[in-house]
């Protein structure tokens, strides 16, 4: 249910900056905040991951 959040607030961006209220870099700051987040939010589990497959493959 988040995703169609982020999705609506990324597409209410798009509306506002075709509309000439916002500037497209708004849009922009949007995506990279976006990715950002979920960048820092999955980077730990890929870590993780990496290490545990290392670990297996050594013993």
């Amino acid at each position: 249910m988040s995703m169609l959040g982020f999705l609506g607030l990324l597409l209410l961006y798009i509306g506002l900056a075709r509309t000439g209220v916002v500037g497209w870099w708004a849009t922009g700051v949007y995506v990279v905040a976006l990715v950002g987040m979920f960048t820092a939010l999955f980077a730990p589990l890929a870590v993780v991951g990496i290490r545990a497959a290392r670990r297996a493959r050594t013993l």
